[in-house]
């Protein structure tokens, strides 16, 4: 979903219980700052607030930013 400066990536799936229901996830958050040219990785607690990854410098790659994702070296993404 694009909103604004943000970009949030969701994660659709099947409820592990209930197979013909899908469930929705926020899994991480792109933010672009404007005025430095830099997108920064968020990530979003079970609390549903989202919190800056320390381990990626804002970037102008917004593709390495994904690729940390997909890597997701913490298991904080996906799980």
């Amino acid at each position: 979903v694009i909103r604004g400066n943000n970009v949030t990536l969701f994660e659709h799936r099947k409820h592990y219980r209930l197979p013909d229901v899908w469930t929705k996830a926020e899994i991480a958050q792109f933010r672009y700052n404007p005025d430095n040219m830099l997108w920064t990785l968020y990530w979003r607690r079970h609390t549903e607030r989202w919190y800056r990854y320390e381990l990626k410098e804002p970037t102008a790659d917004f593709e390495d930013l994904i690729a940390e994702v997909g890597k997701d070296p913490t298991c904080i993404f996906w799980g």
